[in-house]
């Protein structure tokens, strides 16, 4: 940064608030327990985060919606999923 730019300011200002985040925020978190990985993020990792929602969803009433669809690619996912 240049010296007087108020840029810079905004910057320390920000640091100031990240280390203040860094220091209440992670040590309870360092408590918690590591989630363990579901198989299917190792095996297919681009789909896990489908595959996961679906796993959750069959466990609630209602409908899904589905966005960014490609090639019908997840639509067979899901279609296979549900019962």
């Amino acid at each position: 940064m240049i010296p007087g730019d108020p840029r810079a300011s905004m910057d320390d200002a920000f640091r100031r608030r990240y280390l203040r985040f860094l220091l209440a925020d992670l040590p309870p978190l360092a408590g918690l327990p590591l989630p363990r990985w579901h198989p299917s993020v190792i095996l297919d990792p681009r789909r896990a985060v489908l595959r996961a929602a679906l796993r959750r969803a069959r466990r609630q009433p209602g409908m899904g919606l589905e966005f960014g669809v490609y090639r019908g690619r997840s639509f067979r996912l899901s279609a296979r999923a549900q019962p």
